[in-house]
């Protein structure tokens, strides 16, 4: 029989003992010191727990403002009207090569001095009619007439020069308005110049009456374009006889004046527009009484000559 001897166990030797021990010491110290242990904080009832607040979210950047172009031109469609599209150009600059829509600008309908709606304008569109208020002028042509009571004819006033107090005919001429509408009344200014033909013991002349007067007018029906009106006002008149005042063989023309006088009467108003008006009126002169006169002699007081009458008017104005 074969003898085997026991296998053989490794063992360590007695000189590596100590080097593993070194090493295995040496670890640990180089753990301790790269990742050293924090010390845990203890936690009492005293100290509550802190709690994070929200942070509060920016406030959004407003948008740009858009440019003044783009700001001015726009109008209620959104599209840029004819004015602006000429100063500032187009809104956008298209791109290159690129096309763009286009539409014709469409003009307001209205002038330029009538741009917003007037009261008159907004009951029109509402089915009513207003006229326009404001400042008005115009045209008119005037015929007046003279009393005969003095100017008869036959009559002349003498003193340090004569003047003749010929029978006049009716007379016409023109003449021009200027005043203020209010909703149902007026305020006017008006002069009117008429020529006449007269005569005085069968010898001819020329005679000219001026009117300047200051009316107040009321309106009736005033959502019609028909309106009547009443009128009051005074009257500076002055009349004028072509070579009517002679003192031996000095001419000249004879002038008569008066202070003042009324009128009262009434007219028909036609409205063809709420700003274009043709109308008509019909007035009394009365307490017309020429108390001055200018001849050959300088102006002097003279006794009262009645000088009333009627006067017809026809007018076309225009309200701004």
């Amino acid at each position: 029989m074969e003898h085997r001897s026991p296998a053989k166990v490794p063992t360590m030797r007695p000189h590596a003992l100590p080097l593993v021990v070194w090493l295995a010491a040496a670890s640990a110290s180089c753990a301790a010191t790269a990742y050293p242990a924090e010390p845990t904080p203890a936690v009492t009832h005293a100290d509550p727990i802190p709690i994070a607040e929200p942070t509060p979210e920016p406030a959004p950047t407003p948008p740009p403002a858009p440019p003044l172009a783009r700001k001015r031109a726009r109008d209620t469609d959104g599209d840029r009207s004819f004015i602006a599209r000429l100063l500032w150009g187009p809104a956008d600059p298209p791109k290159k090569g690129a096309r763009s829509l286009h539409a014709i600008p469409v003009l307001d309908e209205r002038p330029w001095w009538d741009a917003e709606l007037s009261d008159a304008e907004q009951a029109r569109e509402a089915g009513g009619f207003r006229v326009e208020q404001g400042w008005y002028v115009g045209g008119l042509y005037a015929a007046s007439s003279h009393s005969e009571d003095d100017l008869d004819g036959q009559k002349f006033l003498s003193g340090v020069d004569t003047i003749v107090l010929p029978e006049i005919d009716v007379g016409d001429g023109p003449g021009g308005v200027f005043g203020y509408r209010f909703e149902q009344a007026a305020f006017e200014f008006s002069y009117y110049e008429t020529k006449h033909d007269s005569e005085w013991t069968g010898t001819d002349f020329d005679t000219k009456f001026q009117a300047f007067g200051i009316d107040f007018k009321h309106y009736y029906l005033i959502d019609q374009r028909l309106q009547p009106f009443l009128m009051l006002g005074i009257l500076f008149p002055k009349l004028t006889i072509e070579n009517g005042s002679s003192q031996g063989a000095l001419i000249d023309d004879g002038e008569l004046e008066d202070d003042l006088a009324i009128r009262f009467g009434g007219g028909l108003s036609l409205f063809l527009t709420s700003r274009i008006q043709v109308g008509g009126h019909v007035v009394y002169r009365f307490l017309q009484q020429y108390d001055e006169a200018e001849g050959v002699a300088p102006k002097g007081p003279i006794p009262d000559v009645d000088g009333g009458g009627f006067t017809a008017a026809v007018s076309l104005t225009y309200t701004f």
